[in-house]
């Protein structure tokens, strides 16, 4: 039973329960609800691209106060070039967490490449530093926006924070040499610059800028031959952004996955490259140069029957592709198949009968096909036309030693041995051939100088075999 004292306090308490749950519906109809994400016309688009884009956008749908969800559809349309929409949907994500760098970050890229709005680009960048000051690429990034807007004076500390971050990062050592000599100062200038070529010699941005360094300081013969080298196609601006790559990876257009993977094959990634070619050819298999730059990247890791089926498929769409063919003719040469080369090498021939380096390979594929007889004439003919490269008269000299012409044999690889002191494999033929001659001590020396670059098992039998 509910006392009358009791009565009044629950009466009393009624109200604040009322109040408090009044309050719960004013602040939660007072909460904005997320935008609803853009819908950008997928109709016209690659079939794998639209589908990518639309998965993103329901995964907004689905979960609209997520700012994962929000990023990972702005990496979508930022990668195939939806900028616009990139934009506003990494302040969507960023306004959702304001704490993580990379939706700042790629907004600030999205608004350089549209260039319409530079302040709000610094802006981002600026706040991606705030999160993450130690990130080189985004003084980088920061550096270049602000040196496109003729604000030098702020873009050089950028640079320079950027290089002791990451001293061999070379677009900052290319950006902060430009900023110096438009600055008049290009005494410093010169040795930045310099570095640069040297890492890059065919960037013609870096060639025209330390040429106009060497004209400034007086060096003019250097200026003149650099802006010589500097007509050259431009070099991308391939450099290693952790963060940009996550963006770079949500590319699924043919296009991009090309872009990409020859970038990895410039980088000397072959496995990276590889994966992206074979993505490539499954949507262009009839494209003779993607299948070539497979073979080329399957070559690189060494898996040569991979690599001899995609050359072999570049050379059937395109009989005149000389370069699939000398690549496969290495490729059957290494696997010890001489004659499946050599059909390659004279079709090569035909198309191109002034490289000189055809004939020595043609002489190679010869010896590796145990025609030694041939391969020796073939040698002596391209010796006519032009001076061998070392690999070429090691070659020579085996098919030499295999006849018996072993004094022949000897003198191509001291030839050779001339060129490059320390082939151990040359080194362990010239002492077989010694040893066929009788030279006893010269044998011993050659094996001697085999294993002293490195153990070699026969070199080691042979010396035990001569006492030694």
């Amino acid at each position: 039973m509910v006392t009358s004292a009791a009565r009044s306090i629950v009466h009393r308490l009624r109200p604040l329960r009322w109040i408090a749950v009044t309050l719960v519906l004013v602040l939660t109809a007072c909460e904005t609800p997320p935008p609803a994400p853009p819908d950008p016309d997928t109709a016209e688009m690659e079939s794998a691209v639209g589908a990518v884009v639309r998965r993103a956008r329901e995964a907004v749908l689905e979960t609209p106060a997520s700012a994962d969800a929000w990023g990972e559809l702005g990496m979508v349309l930022h990668v195939h070039g939806l900028y616009d929409d990139a934009a506003t949907v990494y302040r969507q994500a960023a306004e959702l967490d304001g704490e993580e760098v990379r939706w700042p970050y790629f907004l600030g890229e999205v608004l350089t490449i549209r260039g319409d709005d530079p302040e709000a680009a610094f802006a981002a960048f600026r706040r991606a530093l705030e999160l993450r000051p130690d990130y080189a690429p985004a003084h980088l990034r920061l550096a270049n926006a602000l040196a496109v807007e003729d604000r030098l004076d702020e873009a050089e500390p950028h640079y320079r924070r950027a290089l002791e971050l990451a001293p061999d990062l070379v677009p900052a050592r290319l950006g902060l040499g430009q900023v110096l000599l438009l600055q008049g100062d290009p005494e410093d200038a010169v040795p930045l610059l310099e570095a640069v070529v040297r890492e890059q010699p065919a960037n013609p941005r870096a060639l025209t800028a330390l040429g106009r360094a060497y004209q400034r300081v007086g060096r003019r013969d250097e200026a003149l031959a650099v802006a010589e080298r500097a007509r050259g196609p431009e070099v991308p601006g391939f450099f290693d952004d952790a963060l940009m790559s996550q963006v770079i990876a949500k590319g699924t257009s043919t296009s991009l996955l090309w872009d990409r993977a020859r970038a990895y094959l410039d980088a000397g990634n072959f496995e990276q490259a590889a994966a992206g070619l074979a993505r490539v050819v499954q949507r262009k298999p009839e494209d003779a140069e993607v299948q070539h730059q497979l073979g080329t990247a399957l070559q690189e890791l060494e898996r040569p029957t991979e690599a001899a089926r995609h050359l072999e498929r570049a050379v059937a769409l395109d009989p005149s592709r000389v370069d699939a063919r000398v690549q496969l003719a290495v490729v059957w040469m290494d696997a010890g198949r001489g004659d499946a080369a050599l059909g390659h090498l004279q079709a090569a021939r035909a198309e191109r009968p002034d490289d000189p380096e055809l004939p020595w390979l043609e002489a190679r594929a010869l010896a590796v096909a145990e025609r030694h007889a041939e391969a020796i004439a073939s040698f002596e003919a391209a010796a006519a036309e032009s001076s061998p490269p070392a690999w070429a008269l090691h070659d020579w000299g085996a098919s030499l030693a295999q006849l018996g012409r072993y004094d022949e044999a000897i003198e191509r690889f001291e030839a050779v041995l001339a060129m490059q002191p320390d082939l151990p494999q040359t080194l362990f033929f010239l002492g077989l051939a010694y040893e066929a001659v009788d030279a006893r001590e010269d044998a011993i020396a050659a094996y001697r100088r085999t294993m002293a670059i490195e153990p070699n098992p026969l070199a080691a039998a042979r010396l035990t075999a001569l006492g030694q």
